[in-house]
């Protein structure tokens, strides 16, 4: 799955929990493919048992917190069973679908061919959200996802094992293709601001 978080500048972050250590941080420069691979695999696979890992959906200009670069990737979260039916329903399918355990979580991950600035990808994922019912709290490039092989353990009685439910790594789309259908989710804080001036309500 690793081709779609793919970019051309930017490090990505990977968090782990360890028993002892606590919560570690690596940062992979994007063009080191091989080195997050087999990071992430040695992670998830090579431990016993598998650790609880993190990884940035958007890669960051430097390594520090708060930033985000290009995005070539969409994605949504959904946490109920009527989310995860409207997207099984939605078209066109995902690249990549990630299941929790048993439960209805999934994140569903689109791998796009133009690469989305800051405003875009969060527009286009609070699109998603808004289309699914799902929660757009997680549409910020900012989002960390846990990768297949990852096993998450804290505050559970019992592990929940990361699956791959999906995946097709042809599905590479215009972002047009994936939310230019979608409506816009509405703005939680339009509340907040004064209303436009007369003559300034519609875009040209």
């Amino acid at each position: 799955m690793w081709f779609i978080t793919a970019a051309t500048r930017g490090y990505h972050l990977v968090t782990w929990h360890h028993a002892v250590e606590g919560v570690q941080r690596h940062w992979v420069h994007v063009g080191d493919l091989r080195r997050y691979v087999e990071l992430i695999d040695w992670l998830g696979r090579g431990m016993v048992p598998p650790l609880e890992i993190e990884v940035s959906a958007v890669p960051r200009p430097s390594q520090s917190h708060g930033t985000a670069g290009l995005s070539s990737v969409f994605w949504v979260r959904t946490e109920g069973g009527k989310q995860l039916e409207r997207l099984e329903r939605f078209r066109p399918r995902p690249t990549i679908v990630l299941e929790e355990g048993d439960s209805t979580r999934r994140v569903a991950l689109w791998a796009l061919s133009v690469p989305m600035n800051y405003e875009w990808v969060v527009r286009g994922n609070k699109r998603l959200a808004h289309a699914l019912r799902a929660p757009k709290k997680h549409a910020e490039p900012e989002f960390m996802f846990n990768p297949p092989g990852s096993c998450l353990r804290d505050g559970r009685a019992r592990p929940v094992l990361i699956r791959t439910a999906e995946v097709d790594e042809s599905r590479v789309y215009k972002p047009g293709e994936v939310v230019g259908r979608l409506k816009d989710a509405p703005d939680a804080d339009a509340w907040k601001k004064p209303a436009p001036a007369k003559g300034q309500g519609r875009l040209a």
